[in-house]
Order: structure tokens, then C-alpha cells, then sequence
């Protein structure tokens, strides 16, 4: 009795030591570049439970199908900032527009916005800001947040819009403003503990689980008696937004002390059960790399570009090609089928400003050449 008590206390200090404490030295801050790799070849399928328990994770098999650079600008460059005073950095806000973020000794919080919508640029505070992460980090960190954005305009302010609802709209009357809401929440939950060995190291992580849900709304404004004021809309022309009015993100963090972004993200389906694609700490060399000057150069411009992309194609050496257009989460937005010839256009007006990853392939599916874009209006 006595050595099964001794073996399992030996077992709880190793389970407690295995432990870690995150700091907010993983917070963003100007000037940072944060470089991963990302890869739809997983290997496994689904997600390791939670536990109380030091684990062990081997994802050293991972190899580098994107790779991927990231720099955290000043909140100070964006046009905006004289209304969001005490933001320190921009990031992106789910694929929409791009977030003014503040970032405290405890906490990352989106505090302003600015999205484009209808070809318009609008720009609010969140009435309720959106907590990205915070710290400090220990197993069993739990954090419940609520956010919500409001953008409103008067239809005569947007080019076409008022031409637009018009011809959708089921009322004799025109309506003056249009309104999106935009209502989330986010459940963060530091499940698990241990270490994650990548390519090159080994690394003892706090594991974080995230549900971000997210769900849009559009109201316009009908100034009449009686019936008149907001009203949801949002089943008539919902269906002319470029993104999912309701969207669930699953995914999983390996978070890292000192590590500004994680050292691996498995990112899930829209089951949250399934890995959909992994992001991990630098650039494996086993991976494409390896054969990046067999790629053929492309050229692409402008870059940055707010719109139209002209592709120079002339060195692909096939009939037809495809391409497809990849955020930063690898997921793909666009894709182009059956292009020919040396110079084609592509509209990038449905994507909204940010980072983005070309890929060309042929029609067997073969890699000719990737290119990395910049949308910015």
C-alpha cells in the first residue's frame, strides 16, 4: 500500500511539474513578424481529449505546404485611430475588415472596426468589446465572452444601395438606413497540458481550446408611424454578403511561454470534431520547400491590389490552369478554374482587406507556383 502511495504521489508530481504558467509575453506587439508553416496533410483525424494529466503530442511528422509571414502593425497607421485612442495594434476581424485591438498586462481586446460592406468602408466601436485571449494561462483557464459590433448608414451615403434595396424590398416604402449587427461569443478553455514535439524541438505548451461563434444581421431603418423603425432584413439580402451570417470556428492552440502565436494550431471542421488543417512554428524543410526552385515564377500585379489582379502567366508551360485564392488559415475563398493564356484578371472585390496565398496548379492538380497578395482599399 505504501508503494502504490509513493508511486502515485511520484506520478502527481510529475503530472504537477509538467505544468506550465503562460504569461502575456505572448501578447502581440508592433513590430512583431510571426512566421508558421501550414499543412492539410494532418496524418490523423481527430483531436486527442481533454485531461488533467501531463500528455505527450508528436507532430513532428507535419511538413510545410504554405508558408506564411505575418507583421503586427501600430494601431497608430490605421486611418481610424483618432477614434480608438487607446488601441496599440491592428489584426483582422474574421475575415470581414480589419480589428483595433487593445492590448493590456491581462488581456487582448478588440475595441473598434472597420469593414468593408456594399463597396463602402464603415468604421464603429464595439458596443461590447471582443476578447481575443488573456493571460495569465494555467490548465483549467476559462474564459466566456460576449461581443457585439454596430455599423450604420444612411443609404444615400452608399453608391447603389438605395437602388438595390428598392428592388427587394416587399414594402411600398424606401427605407433611409441600413444597420449590420454583428453578435458573437467566444468560450476559451485551457482543456490539457504537456509537450508537442514539431520538426524542430520540443515544447511545453498549455493546450487551449476555442469555440468562436459569430452571427450577422442586417437592419434597415423605415421612419413612419406606427411601423416604422428597425427591421430585420436580413432573409432578403443576406444572400449578397460574401461570408456565412452564422459561423462556428473550432479549433485547438498549443500556446507556448514567450511564443507569440502558437507553436501548433489545429484548426477543426465545422463539427469541431474533425482537423481540418494544422499550423505549426516555422518551416519544415522536408516539406514543398524543398522543391521551391522547381516552382515556376509568376507575376501578379499591383500588389497590393484593392481589386482586379492581373496574372502574367507566360512560364507555366501548360494549356489550362487553375487558381485558388487561401486566407491565412489556409481555407480556400476563390477559386478560378480552366484559365488560359498568358494574362488573365481576377476580381478579389468579394474578399476583404488582408494577406492572401495564390496557388496555380494544372489540371492534374499539380503545384506550379504560389504568390502571396495583399488586399488593400
Amino acid at each position: 500500500m505504501r508503494k502504490i502511495l509513493l508511486l502515485s504521489a511520484l506520478f502527481t508530481t510529475v503530472a504537477l511539474q509538467a505544468q506550465i504558467t503562460v504569461t502575456n509575453s505572448i501578447f502581440p506587439a508592433a513590430g512583431d513578424v510571426l512566421e508558421r508553416s501550414l499543412t492539410n496533410n494532418i496524418g490523423i483525424a481527430t483531436i486527442s481529449p481533454a485531461s488533467a494529466t501531463a500528455q505527450a503530442w508528436d507532430f513532428s511528422f507535419l511538413t510545410t505546404d504554405l508558408f506564411l509571414t505575418d507583421s503586427i502593425v501600430a494601431a497608430s497607421t490605421g486611418a481610424s485611430y483618432a477614434q480608438f485612442p487607446t488601441s496599440d495594434v491592428l489584426t483582422p476581424l474574421m475575415g470581414l475588415g480589419t480589428a483595433y485591438t487593445d492590448v493590456t498586462t491581462t488581456a487582448v481586446t478588440n475595441v473598434g472596426a472597420g469593414i468593408e460592406f456594399f463597396g463602402m468602408s464603415f468604421v464603429a466601436p464595439f458596443s461590447n468589446p471582443q476578447t481575443l485571449q488573456t493571460a495569465p494561462l494555467t490548465y483549467g483557464t476559462t474564459t466566456n465572452d460576449t461581443y457585439s459590433l454596430r455599423f450604420s448608414e444612411h443609404i444615400d451615403s452608399i453608391p447603389f444601395l438605395r437602388q438595390l434595396i428598392d428592388s427587394i424590398n416587399p414594402l411600398p416604402i424606401s427605407p433611409d438606413s441600413i444597420r449590420l449587427r454583428l453578435d458573437g461569443n467566444t468560450v476559451m478553455n485551457v482543456d490539457a497540458f504537456g509537450t508537442v514535439q514539431l520538426f524542430d524541438s520540443t515544447y511545453n505548451v498549455l493546450r487551449q481550446k476555442f469555440i468562436v461563434y459569430t452571427a450577422i444581421k442586417i437592419d434597415l431603418f423605415v421612419n413612419v408611424p406606427v411601423v416604422g423603425g428597425w427591421q430585420d432584413v436580413t432573409g432578403l439580402i443576406g444572400n449578397q454578403l460574401p461570408i456565412p451570417l452564422n459561423d462556428t470556428i473550432y479549433r485547438y492552440d498549443y500556446i507556448a511561454e514567450g511564443k507569440k502565436s502558437p507553436v501548433l494550431r489545429l484548426n477543426m471542421d465545422n463539427s469541431g470534431n474533425n482537423i481540418q488543417n494544422a499550423e505549426f512554428k516555422g518551416d519544415n524543410p522536408t516539406g514543398i520547400f524543398q522543391t521551391q526552385a522547381a516552382l515556376t515564377t509568376v507575376q501578379v500585379f499591383p500588389n497590393p491590389t484593392s481589386d482586379l489582379l492581373t496574372l502574367r502567366t507566360d512560364n507555366l508551360g501548360v494549356e489550362g490552369f487553375n487558381v485558388q485564392v487561401l486566407d491565412v488559415l489556409g481555407r480556400v475563398l476563390l477559386v478560378k478554374n480552366n484559365l488560359r493564356g498568358d494574362s488573365n484578371q481576377l476580381s478579389l472585390s468579394e474578399l476583404a482587406e488582408g494577406n492572401y496565398m495564390l496557388l496555380f496548379n494544372d489540371e492534374k492538380g499539380t503545384l506550379l507556383a504560389r504568390e502571396q497578395i495583399v488586399i488593400k482599399r
